[in-house]
């Protein structure tokens, strides 16, 4: 996890997957950590490859994109990425405090 997280703030925000301490799929969203520059036919074939990935892996979800949204809903219960840092909500505690990119 450490690896991915240090990936995706080198690449100024995105989305970063490794397995056995090697990156094997990266996507990096420049703008704002959110959006890229890329071409919507790019993108939609770095979607597919990390569907494909994730599924292979054992994902058994249909969108992980589903689950990136769900992470800071601070209102379910559970651990949660919010503004705070990575956040232990039935706690009120913040287990790692945020980084912000530089």
């Amino acid at each position: 996890m450490n690896a991915a997280v240090n990936r995706v703030l080198e690449m100024k925000g995105g989305i970063a997957v490794f397995d056995k301490g090697r990156i094997c799929y990266d996507l990096p969203l420049p703008i704002g950590g959110i959006m890229s520059d890329a071409s919507i036919q790019e993108i939609a074939e770095k979607e597919k490859k990390l569907k494909a990935l994730l599924a292979e892996k054992g994902y058994r979800y249909h969108d992980p994109f589903y689950t990136l949204c769900f992470l800071p809903n601070d209102f379910l219960p559970d651990v949660r990425v919010t503004y705070l840092g990575i956040l232990d909500i039935k706690r009120n505690e913040v287990l790692w405090p945020r980084r912000d990119l530089p």
